[in-house]
Formats: structure tokens, C-alpha cells, sequence
């Protein structure tokens, strides 16, 4: 398809197939070594893994990778875009609980050097190592999920990272308090459109929406630390965080239109979201875009005009202002 011109979107679902792979390749190649009488001094496969992946596994990714891309118009056009997702074990115990844990449960064979010591300077400063305090530093909680297989996921997560255009993080932590897509802003990265080749230089998002809000992951980040509790009583820059956030809810299986984004972020960015009262996320997007909807039927001179490509002129602004302004509610 993408050879005829077409546009085409894999999503490779489960990388653990690949990875079963390339250790069967490494298991089998070890064998033959060592039936020709190479002497490998009692190397284990465990070794052999922590040995080549940061080189031999991250060559295998890319023969993978490397397949996607975009092709010129002199080559027939098309593209070939991959979505690779990657599981990363729980940071947080099987068991919920706020007792904090002592330096003894950090145990050596599962934690590097570095994080024992960054464990110890922490107790010894009086911190309580509980599993939010952990969570937040990145450090698996011992008896979790992730303690035991961390350090090998991490691995594998990094080489993936290393070599992809970009990534989006997912946390369960913004899953548990309703927030969809759960994307971590703070970890989460585009590498498109970065270089120095501005004339071969495509952008991840459309004109107006960058035009709009270029600092809106820099304002998510900064505030993600700060608790947005909706319904309660909010300083102003904490409801100007949660109307960014209530238009970026997105139910699943539900797409937006260019149109719709771009007017929502816009209503966010006039402030005409502040005052919005729900006691879920999902129930101010709901209201955000009841009024996003009506100012589409308002304004249908402009939403004709949005494109991929179009910023929004001062005389569009001027009229999706009036639109607004005369739907906002009192």
C-alpha cells in the first residue's frame, strides 16, 4: 500500500514476540559456538541479554523500525507510520499501602548502585520512603510489580525510546483519577520536526493548533504537581490547568475533527473554561465541548478555512471571540 502511494499506520501491539526472537537467535548462536569448541567461560543467557542490549538488541529493533518513514513525491509519495507499544511493569505494590518502607527492603540484586545510595540519602534526610514518594522519583516500590523485572524493562524500554521519532508515556496514575489519554507530559517526547533541515522539516501537530497553545505541554508540565480537584475551590491559575485538561479529555473510540480541537484549545486559552464546574473531568469536557460545538455552527466561515497547513488570521480570532462570547455563559 505504501509502495502504490497510500498512507498506512502499524501498530505493533507487543514487542515481546521480537524480543522472544532475538534471545532465541542469541540462545542458538551460543549453541553453535559452543559446539564447535569455542570456550565461552560458563556464560549465562541472563549475561549474554544485559551484554548485547545496548547494542545487538537496539540493531535488531532498528531493522524494524528503520521500515517507516515517509517517501518523496519523486518516489511515488506514501508513508509508512509504527506505533510500537511497550508495557512498563507497575511502579506501585500489589497491595496498597501508606507505611513507608525501611532501606533493608531495597535489596541489591534488584536495585542498581545508584538508587541504593539516592535510597539511603533520602531515609538518612528524614524522607519516608512511602509508594507516592517513590512513584514520583521514578523508583519502583519494593514487593511491586516492577521491582523484579524494572531494571530489564527499562532496558528494553530505552532502546526502543533511543530509536523512535518520539514517545508517549502513559501512567497509571493519571488512569486511576480519569484523565484520557493518560499521557505523562512531563515524560512523554516528539523528536519531529527538530534538525536543521528546515526546508525537509515536518510538524507534529497543525498550524493553528501551534499557533494556539506552543506552550501548552511546558504549562501542563509545570503544573502536574498541582492538585486540580474538580469542584473544589481553585486558584485562577489552577482553573485555567483544569480547562487545558478537561478539552484535552478524550473518550475512547470517540475522534475530533481539526475544527473541534482547535476551537476548544482556543476557548481554553481565552479563559472562557474557567469557570468550569464538574466533579470529573469527563463531565466539564462534556459541557467545554457542548459550547466548542455551537461555536462551530457559528463560525462556519472559519472552520471551512482550517486546515493542516492555515493559522488563524486576526480577523478569524475577532470572530471566533464574538462567537464565543456571545454562547459563553454568564
Amino acid at each position: 500500500m505504501r509502495d502504490a502511494g497510500e498512507h498506512v499506520c502499524v501498530v505493533v501491539d507487543d514487542l515481546q514476540v521480537l524480543r522472544s526472537l532475538w534471545q532465541f537467535m542469541q540462545a542458538t548462536e551460543l549453541k553453535m559456538y559452543s559446539e564447535e569448541g569455542l570456550d565461552l567461560g560458563g556464560i549465562e543467557e541472563s549475561t549474554i541479554r544485559d551484554d548485547a542490549a545496548g547494542s545487538e538488541l537496539r540493531t535488531f529493533y532498528s531493522s524494524v523500525i528503520e521500515r517507516a518513514g515517509a517517501r518523496s513525491a519523486a518516489t511515488g509519495g506514501g508513508s509508512l507510520t509504527m506505533l510500537m507499544i511497550v508495557r512498563k511493569p507497575s511502579m506501585y505494590p500489589d497491595a496498597g499501602t501508606s507505611a513507608a518502607f525501611p532501606v533493608e527492603a531495597f535489596e541489591p540484586v534488584v536495585y542498581p548502585k545508584a538508587t541504593l545510595e539516592r535510597v539511603r540519602l533520602l531515609a538518612a534526610g528524614g524522607v519516608q520512603l512511602t509508594s507516592a514518594v517513590l512513584a514520583k522519583l521514578g523508583i519502583s516500590s519494593p514487593g511491586s510489580q516492577g521491582s523484579s523485572g524494572m531494571l530489564a524493562a527499562r532496558k528494553h524500554i530505552d532502546e526502543c525510546i533511543s530509536l523512535a521519532d518520539g514517545h508517549l508515556l502513559l501512567d497509571e496514575r493519571l488512569v486511576r483519577a480519569g484523565v484520557s489519554p493518560a499521557i505523562d507530559v512531563r515524560a512523554s517526547l516528539s523528536r519531529i520536526g527538530l534538525g536543521k533541515a528546515v526546508a525537509l522539516r515536518v510538524t507534529p501537530m497543525a498550524a493553528a493548533i501551534r499557533q494556539i497553545a506552543p506552550r501548552l505541554r511546558l504549562e501542563l508540565a509545570v503544573a502536574s504537581d498541582t492538585p486540580t480537584i474538580a469542584g473544589a475551590v481553585m486558584t485562577a491559575t489552577e482553573q485555567r490547568v483544569f480547562a487545558w485538561r478537561a478539552v484535552l479529555q478524550q473518550p475512547l473510540g470517540r475522534p475530533r475533527t481539526l475544527a473541534q480541537s482547535v476551537l476548544a484549545l482556543f476557548c481554553a486559552r481565552a479563559g472562557y473554561f474557567d469557570s468550569l464546574h464538574a466533579k470529573s473531568l469527563d463531565g466539564a469536557s462534556a459541557k467545554a465541548y457542548q459550547l466548542v460545538d455551537a461555536m462551530v455552527a457559528a463560525a462556519p466561515a472559519v472552520v471551512a478555512r482550517l486546515g493542516p497547513d492555515y493559522e488563524l488570521s486576526a480577523a478569524d480570532e475577532a470572530a471566533l471571540h464574538d462567537a464565543g462570547g456571545a454562547l459563553h455563559p454568564a
